[in-house]
């Protein structure tokens, strides 16, 4: 299809893709490789989706008006069934959209995580990053560490918005689960074991497994089982946590279990 799709014509449970504007949001599509830094999911009245406030309930136009376009993606079932039809009722995902809106005030978000989780998941292999990138990517880690510190203390988890997505489909059952890539544990655990070439890669692969420790347990994982008490590398991480923590935008944009229905107007 993937004509213009006007507000009026979505249908609930769409899965909304955006593509921002500002540093941050290009800094994720740059790690991500996608064109959208930013996703939600529409209820069949107002948008699902997790900003800087927090797990919020926006109307269409006020959450897609500051985006430089939206598109638009419907699920389709494994077996090739449509979202909505027999076999592939929509009730348990709208169900699942209703209780995180319900418990929003658990969860908390801000874009700066996302790039983080980006920068200590996907992106840089050892030996690629010059000494001002190694830099770069440490302080992203250092803020979104004190955002982790901010979440934590006021009683909130950590919820980035194309987990909230990913949450809401495969939490319903087995019928709504979304294929994704998830984050690219062979290639970190590749990148572990070798030695590091520079103090940067060395600084870097430091900074990027505290991190993700600290977000492991700002999620409520059990960080004082054997994976996380040996831990000393992010893949290690990254293997034990779930892999919801780490669904982006360019997972649910390239799943085969979302469809591209258009771009929104």
């Amino acid at each position: 299809m993937n004509g213009k799709v006007p507000q009026n014509n979505l249908q609930p449970g769409d899965v909304l893709l955006y593509h921002g504007v500002g540093l941050i949001s290009d800094l994720i599509r740059l790690f991500d490789g996608g064109p959208y830094s930013h996703a939600a999911v529409y209820d069949g009245a107002n948008v699902l989706e997790a900003v800087a406030e927090g797990t919020v309930v926006d109307p269409v136009a006020q959450s897609v008006a500051s985006a430089q376009f939206v598109d638009v993606y419907r699920f389709i079932a494994n077996d090739g069934k449509p979202f909505g039809q027999p076999g592939c009722e929509a009730r348990p995902v709208l169900d699942r959209i209703q209780y995180y809106e319900q418990n929003r005030q658990r969860y908390g978000y801000e874009q700066l995580l996302l790039l983080a989780l980006l920068c200590a998941t996907r992106h840089p292999q050892q030996g690629t990053l010059s000494p001002v990138e190694a830099l770069i990517l440490r302080r992203v880690l250092d803020q979104a560490a004190e955002v982790i510190a901010r979440l934590i203390h006021a009683g909130k988890e950590p919820m980035i918005c194309s987990e909230l997505v990913y949450r809401c489909y495969t939490e319903a059952g087995a019928p709504y689960q979304i294929i994704v890539r998830g984050a690219d544990i062979p290639v970190r655990a590749a990148a572990a074991a070798a030695q590091p070439r520079s103090t940067e890669d060395a600084a870097f692969q430091a900074e990027a497994a505290r991190f993700l420790l600290n977000y492991a347990v700002a999620k409520g994982h059990n960080v004082g089982g054997p994976k996380f008490l040996a831990a000393r590398a992010p893949h290690e991480i990254v293997t034990a946590a779930a892999l919801a923590d780490f669904v982006t935008p360019r997972d649910l944009e390239t799943s085969p279990n979302l469809q591209k229905v258009g771009t929104l107007r």
